[in-house]
């Protein structure tokens, strides 16, 4: 009877304390030495050195016996970073307490982590645990564990991290989960939810393209963020194994990160309020992510970057992103995927939809500050534009030829169309708005409008009173090319009114057949004005103070770097009010890369954070840099910005920056590289610092701490056995020694955020660095309390707190998309400590 009550209570207890088992495996199925990446139950992420070919290995050790994974890096004397992550995908559940345990043995730092497979980053984390090189803690079975609760479902896998290099062995992995047996409920029969209807804004599958066609400059365009010189292709590619075709990006010869923006061409509306799904696939080594990017105004939503490293297994699979997002504003958005570092990438079924048949309105919002805007919406189709004295015609050639003017449907959005059917001899026609303009002497204002055709065409805007052109635009052909006809161009011409006048806007259609307009609006725009003198900096260049015809050779001069027999010419300019130079090579057809730089040297201190910035307008490439006074060789550059070959790019300003830190003292020039050819107009040349006071780091008389040595020498790990936690190293950047005992610690000036990273901040990770957009702050075990982010001179622009972080170590969040491109300052206020990093924001 004993007996029995005792199974019975068992038996309950059994039940009241379940755990399930998840995932288990102590490896004793296996054979010695067995290979298990070839096996395929494991894969090795490698986060460091990806293109380097140092081994790594994981096999099956046996020992007395038992079976255990054995992981080395032979050879290795540097960082090799690696997570060594199972192949069986978990379906993990929200409010669900998870307990991942695993025995490891081996020197240095290693700790358990949940991948989670759509961001391929992890999603929880133990602390690391450092062995370091001591004979007897290295050869010592060490019992890892780990407990979380996700907040929502995902799909993650199990995965060890080991930091630094070499052997590590790995046993008895186990993961439970806290959820009790649930009695079996009756099934009830739900109702069948009604789907709802599906809207379609852009769709692309590649199918209607022909095989190895090239879409740049087409239905898609690059924009290249690094290594702008290498030779990038985007053809369409048929998989010979399914018979699918799919878009491809080449970057040829890449060895390094070669940033590459790919994007749609086709303009979309998205509407205030109303959600929209994103879905891309994409196939390739290393990271990617997609984005809706506000048009000529940077990104307004990305996803989760995925990184499929340079696994055999997850580069050649397809992965579907996803997108959702809801705008808070109307605007005209298009499509792109961000291709991160470098290799090629397979892009498929780009498709945006959204359950809103409110979104298939594809109007341009009408600007309501334009003194003209026609979006053609209130229009109705087949109407005769002309018959109702909207806009009118004057035939210059072939007077005789039928034309008509109505506004037709294009895909949601209504559009101007012109005609000369049954044409086919030269029909140069001027297409009138009717409605007069009256414009005000010495006012700028910019004419555009979007048209899509065959053959030539340009903007003009005319006196009502002589009957001629004032201004015109740049003529535009687009030859008899079907393609290049399908496709809407942008046009647009500024000028200042030389006296008051009453105008009309007119678009010239030369040769015959059809040609659509849309968006035909124009607008007063700002006069520049001149940049005030930054008395605090160290050189602040308006350029005001040079005459319009002077040559200014005698404050900048150049260093040829290709075609050095191009002539090239630097003068003062001037429009509006404003003051510039302008950099030109009138002749150059090709390449003519040049340094464009201050005859006046400066003296650079080690230790001094320097910003180095300046405003730039032109097409094509250019950049930032700082030469040595002694041959005019590079010490600092930045990436630089491409803007491309459209007209835009010739009218806006560009605010570029350089942030650097000297190791040495220095002489140097301050100097902007124009890339490629052309006009490039450069202002507001400014060179500013700040010196970092410092005070010494208090140094626990206990705490040795030692670095690794080389492995002919006995090594030594940076951690004390009596260091009270450890913190966990950034997996996506070499690991840093932390530093001697006698090393001074940087302090803030005034309390602000600075620009230099205390030693302290060795293994806090801010990344991904450069971004566009998304930050993600780790700090291992520190609690954060709130985040602080300046500019790069001590400004506070953008403040966080925790609210939103449910781990208390890691937050993610967005610059705010009012932030120009340059180095941000990331001040981390933690419970216990507070840390300093740089970020790099470039979108």
């Amino acid at each position: 009877m004993k007996k029995n009550l005792t199974a019975i209570l068992l038996f309950f207890c059994s039940i009241a304390f379940a755990q399930n088992t998840v995932y288990q495996n102590n490896f004793d199925v296996y054979t010695s030495q067995e290979d298990m990446v070839e096996q395929g139950d494991f894969i090795l992420q490698e986060l460091q050195d990806l293109a380097d070919e140092q081994e790594v290995t994981l096999v099956i050790g046996e020992e007395d016996g038992n079976k255990f994974i054995s992981f080395d890096t032979p050879g290795a004397t540097t960082s090799k970073n690696t997570n060594i992550r199972s192949t069986e995908e978990i379906n993990f559940k929200a409010g669900v307490t998870y307990t991942l345990t695993a025995k490891a043995r081996g020197p240095f730092a290693r700790g358990l982590r949940i991948i989670n497979t759509t961001t391929n980053g992890p999603a929880f984390s133990e602390a690391n645990y450092n062995a370091r090189n001591d004979e007897t803690l290295r050869a010592e079975w060490y019992e890892h564990s780990l407990e979380f609760t996700p907040e929502a479902d995902f799909i993650g896998i199990v995965a060890m991290f080991r930091g630094w290099n070499s052997t590590l062995d790995i046993d008895d992995i186990l993961l439970v989960d806290n959820q009790e047996a649930v009695e079996e409920e009756e099934e009830v029969e739900e109702e069948t939810p009604v789907e709802e209807p599906v809207f379609y804004l852009y769709q692309n599958d590649f199918a209607a393209y022909s095989e190895n066609e090239s879409l740049i400059d087409g239905d898609f365009k690059l924009d290249v963020f690094q290594l702008p010189e290498l030779e990038r292709t985007l053809e369409t590619v048929i998989d010979q194994q399914d018979d699918n075709q799919f878009l491809q990006l080449q970057i040829i010869d890449a060895a390094a990160s070669a940033n590459t923006l790919v994007s749609v061409m086709q303009d979309i509306q998205v509407k205030a309020g109303i959600e929209y799904t994103l879905n891309i696939k994409t196939r390739g080594a290393f990271r990617r992510d997609i984005r809706i990017l506000e048009k000529d105004n940077g990104v307004m939503f990305e996803s989760d970057e995925y990184n499929a490293t340079n696994d055999a297994t997850l580069t050649t699979t397809w992965y579907q992103h996803t997108l959702v997002f809801t705008p808070e504003t109307d605007f005209t958005a298009q499509v792109s995927v961000l291709r991160l570092y470098y290799g090629s990438l397979d892009i498929d079924d780009i498709m945006l939809s959204t359950t809103s048949e409110d979104a298939l309105n594809q109007e341009t919002p009408l600007d309501p500050d334009a003194l003209y805007h026609n979006n053609f919406a209130s229009y109705t189709v087949d109407q005769d534009l002309n018959a109702d004295n909207l806009f009118s015609f004057v035939a210059i050639d072939n007077e005789d030829g039928e034309r008509t003017l109505t506004a037709i449907d294009n895909n949601g959005n209504k559009v101007l169309k012109f005609d000369t059917p049954n044409t086919t001899i030269k029909s140069n026609t001027n297409i009138i708005v009717d409605q007069e303009i009256q414009l005000v002497q010495g006012r700028k204002y910019m004419y555009s409008a979007i048209t899509k055709g065959k053959f030539d065409r340009d903007l003009k805007v005319f006196d009502t009173e002589t009957n001629e052109a004032i201004i015109s635009s740049e003529n535009y052909n687009a030859g008899n090319d079907d393609i290049v006809g399908a496709e809407w161009h942008e046009q647009m011409v500024e000028f200042t009114a030389e006296a008051d006048l009453t105008v009309q806007l007119v678009i010239t259609r030369k040769w015959n057949g059809l040609l659509e307009v849309d968006d035909i609006k124009l607008v007063e725009v700002p006069l520049e004005e001149e940049t005030e003198i930054d008395t605090e900096a160290i050189y602040h260049n308006n350029f005001a103070g040079y005459d319009e015809e002077t040559l200014i050779t005698s404050d900048f001069d150049f260093v040829k770097v290709e075609q050095e027999d191009t002539e090239r010419t630097i003068v003062s300019e001037i429009q509006d009010n404003n003051n510039f130079l302008r950099f030109d090579t009138p002749s150059a057809t090709g390449d003519a890369t040049t340094y464009i730089y201050t005859v006046m040297d400066f003296e650079f201190k080690a230790g001094t954070t320097y910003t180095l910035s300046a405003r730039t307008r032109g097409q094509y490439m250019r950049g930032l840099k700082v030469l040595n006074s002694t041959g005019n060789t590079i010490v600092f550059e930045n990436r630089g910005h491409n803007a491309g070959t459209a007209e835009v790019a010739s009218n806006e300003w560009y605010t570029d920056m350089l942030v650097f830190t000297p190791e040495t003292d220095f002489t140097g020039k301050l100097a902007v590289n124009r890339d490629t050819n052309g006009i490039l107009d450069i202002d507001d040349l400014l060179l500013s610092s700040f010196i970092e006071e410092e005070e010494e780091t208090p140094v626990d008389e206990e705490e040795e701490e030692e670095t690794p040595v080389d492995e002919e020498e006995e090594e030594e790990t940076p951690v004390d056995e009596e260091e009270e936690e450890e913190t966990p190293v950034d997996e996506e950047e070499e690991e840093e020694t932390p530093v001697d005992e006698e090393e001074e610690e940087e302090t803030p000036v005034d309390g602000e955020v600075t620009a230099i990273d205390p030693a302290q901040n060795s293994l806090v990770s801010v990344y991904p660095s450069p971004t566009t957009s998304s930050v993600t702050v780790d700090t291992g075990n520190e609690q954060i309390v709130s985040i602080v982010i300046a500019n790069s001179t001590g400004k506070i622009v953008q403040k966080l707190s925790t609210n939103l972080n449910s781990q208390g170590s890691t937050l993610s969040f967005k610059l705010n998309n009012a932030l120009n491109n340059g180095v941000y300052i990331i001040k981390i206020n933690c419970v216990n400590n507070q840390f300093t990093k740089r970020v790099v924001l470039n979108r």
